[in-house]
């Protein structure tokens, strides 16, 4: 389990990873903006430019959907992922700009892909790399910080594994107290669930209304619309709750650790021990460490 938590993140800490999040995404879409009519080959130096529309997504086949529609997959899915990065990002250990970074700039290079699948169908790819044997395969501006993205968070883990991996810090085994632990994970389960299976709920009918209405499309392309948008929600339910079963296994973890642990060390005691009280540094009830040795000395 990661190590070190270091001092929680403040609301100004926060405000920053989605502002820096959100221009990363604006200078992408711009960048795109820019280079969607530049169809003739150019060269920059090493790089070559021109546009070409890549259709290989699966959110492409939603893009002849109406207005309303698309925008509401589009809300779902960027709400989705946003809230995916938020659980990731509190369970980073202190302020570790460097994971930080990382992941805000792999979050932003997916959502500018998304962006572009569900608003026209596909993405535009418009940099290519001369190569001696040839070129590279085409890329986007989003691609590149996806990319540097994984590549500071590899930098910064590899920088840190004796800090963060300190076998001091680790357990033998995550289910320490299984029965409390298992009604914290059911709680975050079912509280993902219900919530998921709502959002489904109002969309599929959402959905359905929107498509049904629209004289041109007929009710049998609406019915496979709404089936292909069942599966996509189902897939990301699925997904979605997994991580909060491990969202929830993680947490529980650092807060039964200190209680167990305290219930040793009062048995230890009674035994003549004189060992000092310790909670790990990744765990919650930080505080009940310094309580119990002030109270001792």
């Amino acid at each position: 389990m990661i190590g070190v938590r270091g001092i929680p993140l403040r609301k100004r800490d926060w405000i920053q990873i989605y502002v820096a999040l959100g221009l990363a995404v604006l200078l992408d879409q711009a960048t795109k903006g820019w280079a969607a009519d530049r169809i003739k080959l150019s060269s920059l130096g090493p790089f070559q430019i021109a546009s070409v529309r890549n259709h290989g997504f699966v959110l492409g086949s939603f893009s002849d959907l109406p207005d309303g529609v698309v925008a509401v997959s589009l809300a779902s899915l960027v709400a989705t992922l946003l809230f995916c990065s938020a659980l990731v990002q509190f369970l980073i250990p202190g302020r570790a700009k460097g994971l930080r970074v990382g992941l805000n700039l792999v979050v932003a290079g997916i959502l500018g892909n998304f962006i572009d699948q569900i608003r026209a169908g596909y993405v535009i790819d418009f940099i290519r790399i001369r190569l001696p044997s040839g070129t590279t395969p085409v890329f986007n501006f989003a691609d590149v910080i996806q990319i540097v993205g994984y590549g500071l968070m590899a930098y910064w883990l590899f920088q840190n594994r004796h800090t963060i991996f300190r076998k001091s810090e680790q357990r033998s085994r995550f289910w320490i107290d299984r029965k409390f632990q298992m009604r914290y994970c059911a709680a975050f389960v079912l509280a993902g669930t219900t919530i998921s299976f709502s959002l489904m709920l109002f969309g599929g009918i959402f959905w359905w209304t929107s498509l049904t209405s629209i004289s041109e499309i007929h009710r049998v392309t609406a019915l496979h619309h709404l089936i292909a948008y069942v599966a996509v929600c189902s897939a990301m339910t699925l997904s979605f709750v997994a991580m909060l079963m491990v969202f929830g296994l993680i947490l529980s973890n650092r807060t039964a650790g200190p209680v167990v642990a305290f219930e040793r060390f009062l048995i230890e005691r009674r035994k003549g021990s004189k060992a000092k009280f310790r909670v790990r540094d990744s765990d919650d009830l930080k505080s009940l460490e310094r309580i119990v040795n002030d109270l001792l000395d």
